[in-house]
C-alpha cells in the first residue's frame, strides 16, 4: 500500500484522485482566498463569487462597472491562501453579460485562461487523463441527466471548489407538488441577493418559478449520506414526504417542511430569475434566518484540496466519518 501511495504522488503529486471531497468543516473555511485582478484596484470578491452556469462555466460577481469597462479590462480571478500568501491559481475571466438586480448589478463572465498552481502543468493533466477514463465509464450507463464539462470549464471550477462550498437542502412547494433536493451553486454577492442555479432541465425550475419562495437548510457533515439519498430529487417534480430518510419540522416564517437536523435555515424570496446557458440563475432576497445548531458543516471541495491542506498541516475531515 505503502508503493501504492508514492506512486500516486510521483505520478499525480498527491495521493486523492477523488473528483470532489465531501467534507466537515465548523465555522467559516476562511482558508483561501479569492480576487478580483484586472480593474483600477483588487477586488476582495471571496464572498462576491458565485457559479451561474457550469456549461459553459460561467461566474456571476456584484460589480458597478458597465459592460464596455470589463470588456476592456484584462480581468483574472485569482486563489490564495490566506495564512501562507501562496499564490494557489487564477482563472482569467470574459465578459459577457451584466444582469440589473433591482438598482445593482451582477457582471457575468465565460472562463478564459486558466492555471493550477497546486501542481505542475504534467501532474494537471495526468490527473485529469485519470479522471476522465472514471467519468467516461459512469457516461457508459448513458445517463441523460449527466452534465459533461469542457476540461478549461472542469479544471477551473476545482479551482472555485478549493473555496470550500457549501452544501445546503432546498425546501420549495407550490400547490400540490412540493420538492427537498441538496445543491452547492449557491452563494452570496454583493447585489444584496444570494444566488441559486439549478440546472433548467430539472423540473425544479418550474416549481421554484412558480412558488417564488425557497428554504435553505444547512446540512450537518454528518448527515452527507441523507444529503446525497436527496439528490434523487432533482429529476423529480414532486415526492412523497412521509418516505424520507429523516425527522421533518416546518421552517419559523413560511412552514415550509425543513430537517429537524438542519444547523440553521434561510427563507428566501426569489426577486430575479435569468437563464443563463445551461442554468436558471435565482437571486433571492433574505425573509428570514435562524441558527440551530453548531458543529461541522457538509461542504464540498476538489480531491487535490485535501492533499494540500494535508501538506500543509491542516487536514480535512471527511464528512460521515
Amino acid at each position: 500500500m505503502l508503493i501504492k501511495e508514492q506512486c500516486k504522488r510521483i505520478l499525480f503529486g498527491g495521493r486523492n484522485l477523488s473528483q470532489w471531497l465531501a467534507v466537515g468543516i465548523e465555522g467559516e473555511p476562511e482558508q483561501i482566498s479569492i480576487s478580483l485582478h484586472g480593474l483600477e484596484a483588487t477586488l476582495d470578491v471571496t464572498k462576491n463569487c458565485v457559479v451561474a452556469a457550469l456549461r459553459p462555466l460561467t461566474f456571476g460577481v456584484g460589480l458597478e462597472a458597465s459592460l464596455e469597462e470589463l470588456r476592456r479590462a484584462p480581468l483574472s480571478l485569482r486563489f490564495e491562501d490566506s495564512t501562507t500568501k501562496r499564490h494557489l491559481g487564477e482563472v482569467g475571466l470574459m465578459s459577457v453579460n451584466v444582469l440589473t438586480l433591482a438598482n445593482r448589478r451582477l457582471a457575468l463572465f465565460k472562463r478564459g485562461d486558466y492555471r493550477n498552481r497546486y501542481f505542475s502543468k504534467l501532474h494537471v493533466a495526468a490527473r485529469y487523463l485519470a479522471q476522465s477514463y472514471r467519468i467516461g465509464q459512469q457516461h457508459k450507463k448513458h445517463d441523460p441527466y449527466n452534465l459533461k464539462m469542457a476540461r478549461p470549464d472542469l479544471e477551473s471550477m476545482f479551482l472555485f471548489y478549493t473555496r470550500p462550498r457549501p452544501v445546503v437542502l432546498v425546501t420549495v412547494v407550490y400547490r400540490e407538488n412540493s420538492n427537498i433536493f441538496p445543491m452547492d451553486l449557491i452563494g452570496p454577492t454583493d447585489t444584496g441577493y444570494f444566488t441559486l442555479a439549478l440546472r433548467s432541465t430539472s423540473p425544479a425550475v418550474e416549481l421554484i418559478k412558480a412558488s417564488r419562495h425557497v428554504a435553505l437548510s444547512g446540512v450537518p457533515a454528518a448527515q452527507v449520506a441523507i444529503a446525497y439519498e436527496l439528490g434523487k430529487h432533482h429529476k423529480k417534480q414532486s415526492i412523497d414526504w412521509s418516505t424520507l430518510p429523516m425527522e421533518m419540522t416546518k421552517s419559523p416564517l413560511l412552514g415550509l417542511p425543513v430537517p429537524r437536523f438542519a444547523l440553521d435555515v434561510r427563507e428566501m424570496c426569489v426577486d430575479h430569475i435569468h437563464t443563463i446557458e445551461s442554468h436558471t440563475l435565482f437571486a433571492a432576497s433574505m425573509m428570514m434566518e435562524q441558527r440551530w445548531a453548531g458543529g461541522a458543516r457538509l461542504f464540498h471541495v476538489p480531491g487535490y484540496f485535501a492533499d494540500y491542506c494535508e501538506r500543509i498541516g491542516r487536514p480535512l475531515q471527511k464528512a460521515g466519518v
